[in-house]
């Protein structure tokens, strides 16, 4: 069509892009739809050059979607409206752990650490047989420096070095797993309050580095290790020690 809009020939593949990435939280086929739809929308003003492209969008949408609520509403049975049953914090974490560990980012994330441990450490991974836990890797790191272990100091010792690699990754999954679980909050508000997402907010916080220039904590680190492992266990259970699975 060479008199369409610009952006229109975009605006499929990244529709199609949008459902596949948010196929496993199996929504109803016309929410996915109609939230892949809105997304390619805001995607398309963001990449255009109209100043008042994105305010255009959201007044159209102040007035849009109330108008399908009462046309919706028109269709249903008399009787009392659906009720929401609403989900915890945990809850929203558990549901989301699959979708955020199964994301590249993730991925990545995950095999750069285990290699900065296994640099640092001497420990070849690859090898490795036993399980190990948040505090075997903590203690091969100290051991590193303490001349016990078979890696070298150079500079920053072994943990020092490691945190920094754990800030840099807690930074960019903290970011990671608030936009999931945000997006999850909004699809899904028969299970979850849109007030959920200050309380993940807080938790990554908590669990993730949220600021380049500060250290992270012993909680953070603890709980960036434990993410490792359960990749390095899961296949040393699975009697493989291959490379992650890659989804995207």
């Amino acid at each position: 069509m060479s008199d369409a809009p610009a952006g229109f020939a975009e605006a499929e593949p990244r529709f199609e892009s949008c459902l596949h990435r948010i196929a496993s939280r199996s929504l109803p086929e016309a929410r996915s739809a109609a939230l892949c739809l809105m997304e390619v929308a805001a995607d398309t003003c963001a990449g255009g050059d109209d100043p008042w492209c994105i305010d255009a969008l959201l007044r159209s949408a102040t007035d849009v979607i109330p108008r399908a609520r009462e046309q919706f509403a028109a269709k249903l049975e008399p009787g009392p409206p659906p009720l929401a049953t609403y989900r915890s914090l945990d809850q929203l974490r558990r549901d989301i752990h699959a979708e955020f560990r199964s994301r590249t980012v993730f991925q990545d994330a995950m095999q750069r650490m285990e290699i900065e441990f296994g640099d640092l450490t001497g420990l070849d991974l690859q090898a490795q047989r036993a399980p190990l836990t948040v505090g075997n890797v903590l203690q091969l790191l100290r051991d590193s420096d303490s001349g016990s272990g078979r890696g070298e100091r150079v500079g920053a010792s072994s943990m020092e070095r490691f945190d920094w690699a754990a800030r840099a990754t807690g930074l960019q999954l903290g970011d990671l797993l608030e936009s999931i679980g945000r997006e999850v909050i909004n699809a899904r508000p028969e299970h979850y309050r849109e007030s959920l997402g200050e309380e993940l907010s807080q938790w990554v916080q908590r669990n993730f580095a949220s600021d380049a220039a500060e250290p992270i904590t012993a909680h953070q680190r603890r709980h960036l290790v434990g993410l490792m492992l359960e990749g390095i266990n899961a296949r040393i259970a699975a009697g493989t020690t291959g490379d992650l699975d890659t989804a995207g």
